[in-house]
């Protein structure tokens, strides 16, 4: 009996469960997005309530702390112009 021989090449990677997918969450909307996605979930029986309790608690922290970044890099940005010009507003590079 011949052996077959399989290069790790030649092997597609397997598609990850839902539970692996990665999740971007990088801004306050795709936060939402994942939220309404967990609240159907919860809704529909495929997530225990106090797992998707647990899951809208993080996601709501997520979304302060983006929203708070967010805030910060535009006040940030908006300083840096205030500086330059001869009104004190420099119009953007």
């Amino acid at each position: 009996m011949a052996e077959t021989r399989v290069d790790a090449e030649d092997v597609d990677e397997p598609t990850p469960p839902p539970s692996e997918r990665r999740i971007r969450l990088e801004t306050v909307d795709q936060v939402r997005c994942e939220m309404a996605r967990t609240y159907r979930d919860a809704r529909a029986g495929k997530l225990a309530p106090d797992v998707a309790s647990k899951l809208f608690y993080m996601l709501g922290v997520l979304a302060k702390t983006t929203e708070v970044v967010t805030v910060e890099h535009r006040l940030r940005r908006i300083e840096e112009m205030m500086k330059g010009g001869p009104h004190g507003l420099e119009p953007p590079k």
